[in-house]
């Protein structure tokens, strides 16, 4: 489970603020390399340049901004996970299914079968006290 820290430090805070300056000033740059975003990009390198001076002059006031953004981080980050695992986990078990399907391989034994038991026979193992010893 990810642990948010809900009272940062200044130290943290001014780290927090750099990060987030500069991603901020990323996204404006990649918004203005492409045409027709470039008001957007201007924007954010806005907001970036108030998060730098906010966070150079008082990095107590970024703590309010801090617990917003790691509150929605995380919020977002419990629902993604969950779709990305849900995603995973069907495709994989659609595969391994349409596969075992194509193969016509029945590994639960499933089908009838016309049989006069439906017992498997075991193999005998010999009662050995070293067979208990290493079971990996």
């Amino acid at each position: 489970m990810v642990n948010i820290n809900w009272k940062p430090s200044t130290k943290e805070l001014r780290k927090f603020g750099l990060v987030t300056m500069f991603g901020f000033v990323c996204i404006s740059l990649l918004c203005i390399g492409f045409k027709g975003f470039g008001s957007i990009g201007f924007y954010f390198a806005i907001a970036g340049a108030i998060l730098g001076a906010t966070t150079a002059v008082l990095p107590k006031l970024m703590k309010w901004f801090y617990i917003l953004w790691m509150g929605i981080a995380f919020v977002l980050g419990n629902i993604v996970s969950r779709i990305i695992m849900a995603v995973i986990f069907y495709i994989v078990c659609t595969i391994i299914s349409l596969l075992m399907r194509l193969t016509r391989r029945d590994r639960l034994m499933l089908k009838k079968q016309e049989a006069d038991t439906y017992w498997k026979k075991c193999v005998a193992i010999k009662n050995d006290k070293e067979l208990y010893e290493r079971l990996f």
